[in-house]
Protein backbone atom coordinates (compact mmCIF):
# COMPACT_ATOMS: atom_id res chain seq x y z
CA UNK A 1 0.00 0.00 0.00
CA UNK A 2 1.48 3.72 -0.84
CA UNK A 3 1.57 5.92 1.70
CA UNK A 4 1.45 9.51 -0.01
CA UNK A 5 2.85 11.87 3.12
CA UNK A 6 4.02 10.33 6.00
CA UNK A 7 7.60 8.42 7.18
CA UNK A 8 8.56 5.90 9.68
CA UNK A 9 9.56 8.11 12.55
CA UNK A 10 13.12 6.31 12.90
CA UNK A 11 15.20 9.60 11.82
CA UNK A 12 19.11 9.25 12.71
CA UNK A 13 21.40 11.98 13.58
CA UNK A 14 24.28 12.73 11.72
CA UNK A 15 26.30 10.67 14.16
CA UNK A 16 24.33 7.44 14.21
CA UNK A 17 24.54 7.58 10.20
CA UNK A 18 28.28 7.82 10.41
CA UNK A 19 29.07 5.04 12.82
CA UNK A 20 26.38 2.98 10.87
CA UNK A 21 28.17 3.54 7.73
CA UNK A 22 31.24 3.07 9.17
CA UNK A 23 29.97 -0.01 10.55
CA UNK A 24 28.57 -0.91 6.99
CA UNK A 25 32.31 -0.76 5.59
CA UNK A 26 34.42 -2.33 8.19
CA UNK A 27 31.63 -5.84 7.70
CA UNK A 28 33.57 -6.06 4.20
CA UNK A 29 37.02 -5.45 5.53
CA UNK A 30 36.72 -8.53 7.72
CA UNK A 31 34.56 -10.23 5.45
CA UNK A 32 37.09 -9.75 2.20
CA UNK A 33 40.23 -9.77 4.70
CA UNK A 34 41.32 -6.57 3.93
CA UNK A 35 43.70 -4.16 5.95
CA UNK A 36 41.91 -0.74 4.43
CA UNK A 37 38.96 0.15 1.55
CA UNK A 38 40.17 3.19 -0.43
CA UNK A 39 37.12 5.31 -1.66
CA UNK A 40 37.22 7.92 -3.81
CA UNK A 41 33.70 7.73 -6.08
CA UNK A 42 31.31 10.82 -5.15
CA UNK A 43 28.40 8.43 -4.23
CA UNK A 44 30.56 6.51 -1.68
CA UNK A 45 31.78 10.09 -0.75
CA UNK A 46 28.63 11.36 0.27
CA UNK A 47 27.13 7.91 1.46
CA UNK A 48 29.76 7.57 4.33
CA UNK A 49 29.70 11.25 5.05
CA UNK A 50 26.01 11.99 5.27
CA UNK A 51 26.33 13.95 2.38
CA UNK A 52 30.00 16.13 2.61
CA UNK A 53 29.40 18.16 -0.40
CA UNK A 54 32.99 18.48 -1.56
CA UNK A 55 32.40 18.21 -4.87
CA UNK A 56 33.59 21.00 -7.39
CA UNK A 57 32.69 18.91 -10.75
CA UNK A 58 29.51 17.31 -11.06
CA UNK A 59 31.03 15.82 -13.88
CA UNK A 60 33.93 13.82 -12.22
CA UNK A 61 33.77 10.22 -11.46
CA UNK A 62 36.59 11.16 -8.44
CA UNK A 63 35.77 13.29 -4.99
CA UNK A 64 38.03 16.00 -4.05
CA UNK A 65 37.97 14.02 -0.45
CA UNK A 66 39.17 10.17 -0.85
CA UNK A 67 38.55 8.49 2.45
CA UNK A 68 40.99 5.77 3.92
CA UNK A 69 39.31 3.38 6.07
CA UNK A 70 40.67 1.02 8.59
CA UNK A 71 39.52 -1.06 11.21
CA UNK A 72 40.20 1.58 13.97
CA UNK A 73 40.93 5.02 11.97
CA UNK A 74 39.45 6.90 9.41
CA UNK A 75 41.91 9.22 7.11
CA UNK A 76 40.63 11.81 5.16
CA UNK A 77 42.66 13.02 1.98
CA UNK A 78 42.13 15.90 0.30
CA UNK A 79 44.10 18.69 -1.90
CA UNK A 80 45.90 21.75 -0.67
CA UNK A 81 43.06 23.79 -3.05
CA UNK A 82 40.30 22.28 -1.28
CA UNK A 83 41.74 21.92 2.08
CA UNK A 84 41.07 25.27 3.49
CA UNK A 85 36.92 24.53 2.28
CA UNK A 86 36.49 21.19 3.41
CA UNK A 87 39.18 20.99 6.91
CA UNK A 88 36.01 21.85 9.87
CA UNK A 89 33.77 19.64 8.11
CA UNK A 90 36.40 16.83 8.23
CA UNK A 91 36.79 17.32 11.53
CA UNK A 92 33.08 17.45 12.29
CA UNK A 93 32.36 14.11 11.22
CA UNK A 94 35.05 12.53 13.21
CA UNK A 95 37.60 12.35 11.05
CA UNK A 96 41.09 10.96 12.85
CA UNK A 97 43.67 12.29 9.99
CA UNK A 98 43.40 14.50 7.36
CA UNK A 99 46.25 14.60 4.82
CA UNK A 100 47.03 17.09 2.11
CA UNK A 101 48.37 16.34 -0.85
CA UNK A 102 49.73 19.02 -3.99
CA UNK A 103 47.01 19.30 -6.63
CA UNK A 104 49.31 17.52 -8.85
CA UNK A 105 50.47 15.25 -10.56
CA UNK A 106 47.54 13.24 -10.72
CA UNK A 107 49.07 10.53 -9.12
CA UNK A 108 49.16 12.14 -5.54
CA UNK A 109 46.12 11.12 -4.10
CA UNK A 110 46.97 7.44 -4.51
CA UNK A 111 50.05 8.11 -3.41
CA UNK A 112 48.99 9.47 -0.27
CA UNK A 113 46.13 6.55 -0.01
CA UNK A 114 48.88 3.64 -0.03
CA UNK A 115 51.40 6.01 2.34
CA UNK A 116 48.02 6.13 4.91
CA UNK A 117 47.68 2.06 4.91
CA UNK A 118 48.34 0.60 8.28
CA UNK A 119 51.52 -0.91 8.37
CA UNK A 120 52.22 -4.45 7.35
CA UNK A 121 49.26 -3.90 4.89
CA UNK A 122 49.16 -6.74 2.30
CA UNK A 123 45.60 -6.11 0.45
CA UNK A 124 43.03 -3.29 0.39
CA UNK A 125 39.89 -2.66 -1.24
CA UNK A 126 39.36 0.16 -3.80
CA UNK A 127 36.01 2.01 -5.33
CA UNK A 128 35.35 2.80 -9.44
CA UNK A 129 36.65 6.35 -8.47
CA UNK A 130 40.47 5.42 -7.62
CA UNK A 131 40.81 4.68 -11.42
CA UNK A 132 43.90 1.76 -11.19
CA UNK A 133 44.35 -1.63 -10.96
CA UNK A 134 46.48 -3.33 -8.99
CA UNK A 135 47.88 -7.14 -7.37
CA UNK A 136 46.95 -5.83 -4.25
CA UNK A 137 43.61 -3.58 -4.77
CA UNK A 138 40.18 -5.47 -4.88
CA UNK A 139 37.50 -3.81 -6.18
CA UNK A 140 34.72 -3.47 -3.68
CA UNK A 141 32.23 -1.47 -5.72
CA UNK A 142 29.83 -4.68 -5.99
CA UNK A 143 30.03 -5.24 -1.90
CA UNK A 144 29.37 -1.63 -1.36
CA UNK A 145 26.02 -0.99 -3.47
CA UNK A 146 23.75 -3.42 -1.09
CA UNK A 147 24.76 -1.39 1.81
CA UNK A 148 24.58 2.00 0.10
CA UNK A 149 20.83 1.29 -0.63
CA UNK A 150 19.50 0.65 2.51
CA UNK A 151 19.11 4.24 3.57
CA UNK A 152 20.00 5.01 7.39
CA UNK A 153 17.12 7.66 8.86
CA UNK A 154 19.30 10.57 8.11
CA UNK A 155 19.72 9.67 4.95
CA UNK A 156 15.45 8.92 4.75
CA UNK A 157 15.11 12.32 6.01
CA UNK A 158 17.58 13.60 3.61
CA UNK A 159 15.97 12.17 0.69
CA UNK A 160 12.44 12.77 1.78
CA UNK A 161 13.47 16.60 1.73
CA UNK A 162 15.15 16.42 -1.49
CA UNK A 163 12.38 14.90 -3.14
CA UNK A 164 10.16 17.52 -1.75
CA UNK A 165 12.26 20.24 -3.17
CA UNK A 166 12.71 18.91 -6.00
CA UNK A 167 9.08 17.55 -6.82
CA UNK A 168 8.15 21.70 -5.83
CA UNK A 169 10.61 23.18 -8.31
CA UNK A 170 9.78 20.85 -11.03
CA UNK A 171 5.89 21.71 -10.90
CA UNK A 172 6.61 25.73 -10.26
CA UNK A 173 8.43 25.62 -13.74
CA UNK A 174 5.80 23.50 -14.97
CA UNK A 175 2.64 25.43 -14.00
CA UNK A 176 4.58 28.51 -15.25
CA UNK A 177 4.99 27.79 -19.46
CA UNK A 178 2.84 29.81 -21.37
CA UNK A 179 2.72 28.23 -25.04
CA UNK A 180 4.84 29.41 -27.18
CA UNK A 181 7.44 29.86 -24.86
CA UNK A 182 10.61 27.62 -26.18
CA UNK A 183 11.66 24.15 -24.17
CA UNK A 184 14.96 26.35 -23.63
CA UNK A 185 13.29 29.22 -21.52
CA UNK A 186 11.53 26.55 -19.98
CA UNK A 187 14.48 24.82 -18.97
CA UNK A 188 16.37 27.31 -17.64
CA UNK A 189 13.30 28.52 -15.29
CA UNK A 190 13.17 24.55 -13.74
CA UNK A 191 17.30 25.11 -13.78
CA UNK A 192 16.63 28.08 -11.80
CA UNK A 193 13.71 26.46 -9.43
CA UNK A 194 15.87 23.82 -8.85
CA UNK A 195 18.78 25.75 -8.00
CA UNK A 196 17.29 27.97 -5.47
CA UNK A 197 16.12 25.23 -3.64
CA UNK A 198 19.75 23.96 -3.56
CA UNK A 199 19.24 21.23 -5.68
CA UNK A 200 21.64 20.38 -8.55
CA UNK A 201 19.86 19.23 -12.06
CA UNK A 202 22.14 16.45 -12.97
CA UNK A 203 19.00 14.89 -15.79
CA UNK A 204 16.89 17.54 -17.41
CA UNK A 205 14.66 16.36 -20.10
CA UNK A 206 12.38 19.30 -21.22
CA UNK A 207 10.23 18.96 -24.49
CA UNK A 208 7.17 19.78 -26.35
CA UNK A 209 4.44 18.39 -28.82
CA UNK A 210 5.73 16.49 -31.68
CA UNK A 211 9.14 16.05 -29.90
CA UNK A 212 6.70 14.46 -27.02
CA UNK A 213 5.21 12.33 -28.80
CA UNK A 214 8.22 10.69 -31.20
CA UNK A 215 10.84 10.37 -28.66
CA UNK A 216 11.05 9.13 -25.23
CA UNK A 217 14.04 11.84 -24.31
CA UNK A 218 12.55 14.64 -26.13
CA UNK A 219 15.61 17.21 -25.26
CA UNK A 220 15.40 20.61 -25.32
CA UNK A 221 16.77 22.47 -29.05
CA UNK A 222 15.21 25.80 -28.55
CA UNK A 223 12.03 24.64 -30.40
CA UNK A 224 8.13 26.75 -28.88
CA UNK A 225 6.00 24.31 -27.26
CA UNK A 226 2.46 25.27 -27.63
CA UNK A 227 0.35 22.09 -27.14
CA UNK A 228 2.17 19.38 -24.76
CA UNK A 229 4.67 19.76 -22.35
CA UNK A 230 7.13 17.17 -20.55
CA UNK A 231 9.76 17.67 -18.07
CA UNK A 232 11.91 14.92 -16.09
CA UNK A 233 14.35 15.70 -13.41
CA UNK A 234 16.88 14.07 -11.83
CA UNK A 235 17.90 16.38 -8.85
CA UNK A 236 20.41 15.89 -6.24
CA UNK A 237 21.55 17.11 -2.95
CA UNK A 238 24.25 15.84 -0.98
CA UNK A 239 25.14 13.27 -3.14
CA UNK A 240 21.72 11.74 -2.97
CA UNK A 241 19.63 11.45 -5.63
CA UNK A 242 15.08 11.98 -6.76
CA UNK A 243 13.82 11.38 -10.42
CA UNK A 244 10.03 12.40 -11.71
CA UNK A 245 8.60 13.41 -14.96
CA UNK A 246 5.96 15.88 -15.08
CA UNK A 247 3.28 16.31 -17.86
CA UNK A 248 1.60 19.37 -19.00
CA UNK A 249 -1.21 20.15 -21.45
CA UNK A 250 -2.82 23.39 -23.15
CA UNK A 251 -5.86 21.75 -24.39
CA UNK A 252 -7.19 17.82 -23.89
CA UNK A 253 -5.55 15.27 -24.74
CA UNK A 254 -6.76 12.24 -27.74
CA UNK A 255 -8.28 9.43 -25.75
CA UNK A 256 -5.00 7.57 -27.17
CA UNK A 257 -3.22 9.64 -24.72
CA UNK A 258 -5.07 9.64 -21.37
CA UNK A 259 -6.11 6.15 -21.85
CA UNK A 260 -2.09 5.27 -22.54
CA UNK A 261 -1.45 7.52 -19.01
CA UNK A 262 -4.14 5.01 -17.42
CA UNK A 263 -1.83 2.31 -18.63
CA UNK A 264 0.73 3.71 -17.16
CA UNK A 265 -0.65 4.57 -14.15
CA UNK A 266 -2.12 1.10 -13.71
CA UNK A 267 1.61 -0.39 -14.24
CA UNK A 268 3.44 1.90 -11.52
CA UNK A 269 1.07 1.39 -9.09
CA UNK A 270 1.56 -2.50 -9.44
CA UNK A 271 4.92 -1.94 -9.32
CA UNK A 272 5.50 0.27 -6.13
CA UNK A 273 2.75 -2.67 -4.74
CA UNK A 274 5.25 -5.51 -5.61
CA UNK A 275 8.18 -3.08 -4.17
CA UNK A 276 8.11 -5.01 -0.51
CA UNK A 277 10.66 -5.62 1.40
CA UNK A 278 11.65 -9.32 1.26
CA UNK A 279 10.94 -9.34 -2.30
CA UNK A 280 13.74 -9.60 -4.84
CA UNK A 281 14.36 -7.03 -7.61
CA UNK A 282 13.80 -10.07 -10.00
CA UNK A 283 10.60 -10.23 -9.01
CA UNK A 284 9.84 -6.57 -9.33
CA UNK A 285 11.04 -6.06 -12.88
CA UNK A 286 8.92 -9.30 -13.97
CA UNK A 287 5.59 -7.54 -12.14
CA UNK A 288 6.74 -4.94 -14.66
CA UNK A 289 6.88 -6.48 -17.24
CA UNK A 290 3.00 -8.56 -16.57
CA UNK A 291 2.07 -5.25 -15.81
CA UNK A 292 2.77 -4.06 -19.38
CA UNK A 293 1.09 -7.50 -21.25
CA UNK A 294 -1.71 -6.76 -18.46
CA UNK A 295 -2.23 -3.19 -19.79
CA UNK A 296 -2.41 -4.60 -23.37
CA UNK A 297 1.36 -3.01 -24.47
CA UNK A 298 3.31 -6.93 -23.85
CA UNK A 299 6.79 -6.30 -24.28
CA UNK A 300 6.53 -2.56 -24.53
CA UNK A 301 9.45 -2.12 -21.31
CA UNK A 302 11.78 -2.78 -24.07
CA UNK A 303 11.75 0.57 -25.50
CA UNK A 304 12.63 2.41 -23.23
CA UNK A 305 14.73 1.98 -19.68
CA UNK A 306 12.57 1.66 -16.87
CA UNK A 307 14.49 2.84 -14.11
CA UNK A 308 15.22 0.96 -10.71
CA UNK A 309 16.54 1.06 -7.40
CA UNK A 310 17.72 5.02 -6.73
CA UNK A 311 19.64 6.95 -3.81
CA UNK A 312 23.45 7.85 -4.17
CA UNK A 313 23.26 7.21 -7.64
CA UNK A 314 20.84 7.95 -10.43
CA UNK A 315 20.29 4.25 -10.59
CA UNK A 316 22.40 2.03 -8.40
CA UNK A 317 21.94 -0.84 -10.90
CA UNK A 318 20.33 -1.89 -13.92
CA UNK A 319 18.17 -4.90 -15.11
CA UNK A 320 15.48 -5.77 -17.20
CA UNK A 321 12.62 -8.17 -17.57
CA UNK A 322 14.51 -12.11 -17.55
CA UNK A 323 17.94 -11.52 -16.84
CA UNK A 324 18.47 -14.31 -13.93
CA UNK A 325 22.25 -14.28 -14.31
CA UNK A 326 22.18 -10.55 -13.38
CA UNK A 327 23.74 -10.86 -9.33
CA UNK A 328 20.99 -7.83 -8.63
CA UNK A 329 18.25 -10.31 -9.70
CA UNK A 330 18.35 -12.01 -6.58
CA UNK A 331 18.74 -9.11 -4.44
CA UNK A 332 16.51 -8.87 -1.53
CA UNK A 333 14.81 -5.48 -1.30
CA UNK A 334 14.79 -4.50 2.15
CA UNK A 335 13.16 -1.28 4.23
CA UNK A 336 15.09 1.97 3.58
CA UNK A 337 15.71 1.31 -0.48
CA UNK A 338 14.43 3.72 -2.85
CA UNK A 339 13.02 3.17 -6.45
CA UNK A 340 11.74 5.55 -9.12
CA UNK A 341 10.48 3.63 -12.37
CA UNK A 342 9.33 5.18 -15.14
CA UNK A 343 6.90 3.42 -17.41
CA UNK A 344 6.52 4.94 -20.43
CA UNK A 345 4.66 4.53 -23.89
CA UNK A 346 4.71 5.39 -27.38
CA UNK A 347 3.19 8.78 -28.05
CA UNK A 348 4.24 10.59 -25.12
CA UNK A 349 2.47 9.15 -22.11
CA UNK A 350 4.92 8.86 -19.09
CA UNK A 351 5.33 8.33 -15.27
CA UNK A 352 7.82 8.94 -12.86
CA UNK A 353 8.11 9.38 -9.08
CA UNK A 354 10.63 8.01 -6.26
CA UNK A 355 9.34 6.20 -3.70
CA UNK A 356 11.24 5.02 0.21
CA UNK A 357 10.08 1.96 1.02
CA UNK A 358 8.89 0.43 4.52
CA UNK A 359 7.32 -2.76 5.72
CA UNK A 360 4.19 -0.79 5.89
CA UNK A 361 4.23 0.26 2.38
CA UNK A 362 5.97 2.44 -0.12
CA UNK A 363 5.92 6.51 0.48
CA UNK A 364 6.63 8.68 -2.78
CA UNK A 365 8.89 11.44 -1.86
CA UNK A 366 8.39 13.72 -5.10
CA UNK A 367 4.49 13.87 -4.46
CA UNK A 368 4.00 17.53 -3.05
CA UNK A 369 0.11 16.58 -3.47
CA UNK A 370 -0.51 19.93 -5.19
CA UNK A 371 -0.44 18.52 -8.88
CA UNK A 372 -3.33 17.57 -9.97
CA UNK A 373 -4.66 13.59 -10.79
CA UNK A 374 -5.99 12.79 -13.92
CA UNK A 375 -9.45 10.50 -13.03
CA UNK A 376 -11.45 8.44 -15.59
CA UNK A 377 -14.93 7.67 -15.54
CA UNK A 378 -14.94 5.46 -11.86
CA UNK A 379 -12.10 7.65 -10.24
CA UNK A 380 -9.38 5.20 -11.67
CA UNK A 381 -6.30 6.94 -11.23
CA UNK A 382 -4.15 7.83 -14.16
CA UNK A 383 -0.72 10.05 -13.62
CA UNK A 384 0.65 12.86 -12.57
CA UNK A 385 -0.73 15.54 -15.55
CA UNK A 386 -1.51 18.97 -15.45
CA UNK A 387 -4.19 20.85 -18.21
CA UNK A 388 -4.07 24.66 -18.39
CA UNK A 389 -6.61 26.80 -17.91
Amino acid sequence: MEQRSSLQNNAFDLGSHLAATLERVRKILDKERLDAVVLAAPENVAWLTGGLGSRVDRTSGSDPVWLVIQEDRLIGITSVVEYPRLKDRLSSIGVDEIVTVPWSPPSAYLEASVASLPPGWSRFGVDRGIGFSSTEAVLVDSCLLPFRMALTGYGQAALKSLGEDAASATEAAARAWRPGETDREIQGRLCFELERRGVEPAVVIVGGDARVKAFRHPVSIGAPVSDLLMVVVVGVRNGLNVALTRLVSARPQPESFVEGMASLGRIQKEVVAAATPGKRYGHLVETLAAAYERSGHPGEWRNHFQGGPIAYQQREFEIAPGEQESRWYELEIVEGHAIAYNPSLPGGPKVEDTYLLFESGAACVTDTGKWPRLLLPGGTLVADALTLG
